[in-house]
């Protein structure tokens, strides 16, 4: 979904002052609240690292937030369409409902052949739904304390059962390696997005020579790696 809309600004609000939000905005906004009420109908849970502020700050910014899945808890078309997830895709087109499906149906594959050796499926392990970190708090490691923690509840609850995850920042894998985190495979995909999910502009994108390959494209879309980690064991302590 990220490469259906460039990064948006962020927009000062005041108390009690309406705020205007235009079309981008509020299909963002949208997506995110039925990302998160889904998250809670699957029994998930929803943390937020909020940094040290001051009495004087009405509104502070989180400094990361994570959607995790425990596990068996994964969507149906009912809770999809009761989270208001559908309803937001469609206000995004068929195009995207499309995209995301292949993109689904594609990694689910990936993760059938990786788990499936060592006995294990998607659905039976935690799940890390989504991870985000503020940009603005970059290097502060809060994703990461958030996610160790989550981990920690995890394993009291459900012990021996593995973590699973997919990512295709090399950033965001390297803090995933340092939590204990290792990779089983790793598929390429092609997307409108860098490998940060930013939105890449037509005249920023790849040249393809005419006839290259056998393509008669002018230009070629970006090419990353998603790939699939899973946490077996005791997770390493940050620091």
């Amino acid at each position: 979904m990220q490469a259906l809309a460039s990064p948006l600004p962020s927009i000062p609000i005041e108390a009690f002052e309406p705020v205007t939000l235009s079309a981008p905005q509020s299909a963002r906004l949208d997506f995110y609240l039925a990302l998160i009420k889904l998250t809670r109908l699957l029994s998930g849970s929803v943390t937020v690292t909020i940094p040290p502020c001051t009495p004087t700050d009405i509104d502070p910014l989180p400094g990361a937030v994570l959607l995790w899945l425990p596990p068996h808890a994964r969507p149906t078309v009912f809770l999809l369409w009761r989270s208001g997830f559908l309803y937001v895709l469609l206000r995004y087109g068929l195009t995207a409902i499309w995209h995301l499906y292949c993109f689904e149906r594609d990694l689910e594959t990936l993760n059938l052949s990786v788990l499936s050796p060592l006995g294990y499926k998607r659905e039976g392990c935690g799940f890390v739904f989504m991870l985000a970190a503020n940009p603005e708090y970059r290097g502060k490691s809060y994703a990461a304390l958030l996610l160790q923690r989550e981990i920690q509840v995890h394993r009291e609850h459900f012990p021996g059962v593995p973590v699973v995850l997919d990512t295709t920042t090399d950033q965001a894998l390297r803090v995933y390696e340092r939590l204990g985190f290792r990779e089983l495979g790793r598929r390429r995909i092609e997307a409108v997005t860098d490998a940060e999910g930013i939105k890449v502009p037509d005249a920023e994108r790849i040249k393809v020579p005419e006839g290259f390959e056998g393509s008669s494209r002018a230009t070629s879309k970006p090419e990353f790696s998603q790939r699939v980690l899973i946490l077996e064991h005791e997770p390493m302590q940050h620091d």
